[in-house]
């Protein structure tokens, strides 16, 4: 009995050693594993928030942005294709670059052909179409923080929740898909720079997902080379451009007797749809009409008159325009 006592006694104590041992062990690899968890949670802080491209572009839009605040301004810098800026608030969009500014105001676009110099050179844009498609066009007219530079093609790469309260977001374009982006938005590119992907990097208010910068890097090698880099301020002071294309927009917006032309467009002339819009313009104001969607300018005309004379338009429907220079 004693003998059997000191067997159950020895092997529980070597149960007991076994147990403390493995769970030493066990405690150990547990230790090691949280603190690997630690680090990578130190040097990849992503977020499990729902995020989506879909609600980044829903979140800056132009409805949703200044129903929030008052105005944004954004500033772009862009090696390859001209600085520029803008301005937008519940009454104006503005737009700013080293040769000109543009203006849209109820529904009137003014161009200032020489920003900054002695000479004055404005221009302006009608809208030729009924009043309330001018206005449903002008309310859907984007901010174009995001309307140029993201499309639904991006891949997400990644989502960083920042103690700042802001996110990091990557994005990832294509070869393939950079290339019609640059050709889309009409930006000048180097051609050593082409056939290679490109990297964007968002920096985002957490709880709004408003744009607060955004890098556009391509990919070339190992090496990131920056195309564009945008920042946005919210609830911003209108810019100081403002007031020289209003002066311009009050000092050719009218003239006297005898310095006026009248521009008129006629819509599928000679048809039953066939609409026609007079618009009178000092003639020393550069005048382009802005037209319903699908139609383009097959000719111009210029009638004796005063000035630069008068002018007619005549505009057809883009795919019977395209027809029209094939035959030529």
């Amino acid at each position: 009995m004693a003998l059997r006592k000191r067997r159950l006694s020895y092997t529980m104590k070597k149960s007991l050693h076994i147990l403390t041992v493995r769970s030493s062990a066990l405690l150990a690899l547990l230790l090691i594993l949280c603190l690997q968890a630690t680090c990578c949670c130190a040097e990849t802080p992503e977020t499990s928030m729902p995020f989506s491209i879909e609600a980044m572009l829903a979140a800056n839009s132009k409805e949703m942005v200044l129903s929030r605040h008052e105005s944004i301004s954004c500033t772009l810098e862009r090696p390859f294709a001209g600085d520029f800026s803008f301005y937008c608030d519940r009454e104006i969009y503005l737009e700013a670059d080293p040769e000109k500014t543009f203006m849209v105001e109820s529904g009137e676009s003014w161009y200032d052909l020489n920003p900054g110099g002695e000479k004055k050179k404005p221009a302006t844009i009608f809208f030729a179409m009924p009043d309330a498609e001018r206005d449903a066009l002008i309310a859907a007219t984007p901010i174009p923080t995001l309307d140029v530079y993201t499309t639904m093609e991006e891949e997400v790469q990644s989502v960083t929740e920042n103690e700042d309260g802001t996110l990091t977001v990557v994005t990832r374009l294509s070869a393939d898909q950079l290339a019609a982006r640059i050709e889309r938005n009409e930006e000048s590119f180097p051609d050593e720079f082409l056939g290679n992907p490109a990297e964007t990097v968002y920096t985002l208010d957490a709880g709004t997902l408003e744009v607060l910068s955004i890098i556009d890097s391509v990919l070339v090698g190992g090496e990131k080379i920056i195309y564009s880099n945008e920042t946005a301020v919210y609830d911003a002071s209108r810019p100081e451009c403002y007031d020289r294309i209003c002066a311009l927009r009050n000092e050719f917006g009218a003239a006297e007797e005898g310095h006026m032309r009248t521009v008129t467009v006629i819509y599928d002339a000679g048809t039953e749809a066939e609409e026609i819009y007079t618009f009178n313009v000092n003639e020393s104001v550069l005048v382009s009409p802005h037209l319903k969607d699908g139609y383009s300018e097959e000719r111009r005309e210029s009638f004796e008159g005063n000035g630069l004379g008068n002018l007619t338009i005549w505009a057809v429907p883009a795919a019977a325009e395209t027809e029209s220079l094939k035959e030529q």
